[in-house]
Parts: C-alpha cells; structure tokens; sequence
C-alpha cells in the first residue's frame, strides 16, 4: 500500500493469481496489467489510489473476479489499447471519476473488454464511458445511483449492451453523443 507508483503491476506477458489482498493508497493505479498480460484477480479490495483502481492495456488478458473497487481517483476501471479482460461479479463503487471507462480501442473492432454481472454504482462520473473506438461488451450490470449518466458513449465508442439494469443515476440513463 502507498507506493509511488501502481500497487501491482502485471506486464511483458506475465501472469499469475492475485487473491484476497487488499491493493490501496497507491499514486499510480492500484493493479495494472499491461502488454499483454494474463493474471487472474480475485476476491481482492482496490481502493483510494490516486489514479485507476484496475488499469488494462495493450493487449493484455486476464480475468478480473469477485473485486471491490472503490474511492479510487481515476476510473474504477480503465481498458485501453485492446485489453481484452473479463470482468466478473465485481462492485465498482463510490470512485472521484467513472465507474468504467473504455477508451482507444482499435480500427479492427477489437473489444474493450467483457463485463457481467458487476455492480457499478454512485460514481461521480459516468457509471460506464466508452470512446475513441472501444467496443466492450456488458451484461446483466447494474449501473446505478451515480452523478453523472448511467451509460455514456462518445466520439465513435461502439459497445454491446444487453440485460443490463441501468438505474437512478443523476443525469441520463443512456447518453450517446457523436
């Protein structure tokens, strides 16, 4: 806890199990798993870092499990560049920014990602954002009480959504704007 830089950093390929740890207070994100990396995470707390809880980037794998993720600076989750990941049963809550944001994802359609069954709830920012060509896919979410829209999509972010449960959020359920 408290480094200088991301609490866990899984990259170059590298794998491994990371289970039941609490990750927090760390000035960069709390696990970052990067260049193709391949962990599973599971049962573990990420919280109050001062960048992303879980940042996934440049091909990168993996399965993310059964995490609470919270009071984190950046986006409770961040994918990126191609990440890959599965997100599952998580709880995504109370972050300073979006619950999960999906950015720069390939011209090739790529996805940015796959969530189920998470809990993404009363996040200052958008509960899920996805832009600049990210394609992920949730299912059966609950993305709710949050301040800003439950859903926001931008600048040619794409996505499949479906039996998502998309609730009480300040502004609208869904945004989608060019």
């Amino acid at each position: 806890y408290e480094g200088q830089s991301a609490g866990v950093s899984i990259i170059n390929s590298g794998e491994g199990v990371l289970t039941e740890n609490q990750i927090y207070g760390n000035n960069g994100c709390g696990v970052e798993i990067a260049t193709q990396g391949n962990p599973n995470l599971t049962s573990n707390r990420i919280f109050d870092g001062k960048a992303e809880g879980v940042y996934v980037h440049d091909s990168s794998k993996g399965s993310v499990t059964l995490n609470d993720i919270y009071g984190n600076q950046g986006a409770g989750i961040k994918v990126e560049t191609d990440g890959m990941t599965d997100f599952t049963k998580n709880n995504v809550h109370d972050g300073l920014s979006d619950g999960i944001y999906c950015t720069n994802g390939s011209k090739s359609g790529v996805n940015a990602g796959t969530f189920s069954g998470n809990d993404i709830a009363s996040n200052a920012g958008a509960g899920v954002h996805v832009d600049n060509r990210a394609n992920p896919e949730f299912v059966a979410n609950a993305i709710f009480d949050g301040k800003a829209a439950g859903v926001f999509i931008e600048n040619h972010g794409a996505g499949q959504f479906s039996e998502n449960r998309i609730y009480g959020n300040t502004t609208a359920g869904i945004h989608v704007a060019t």
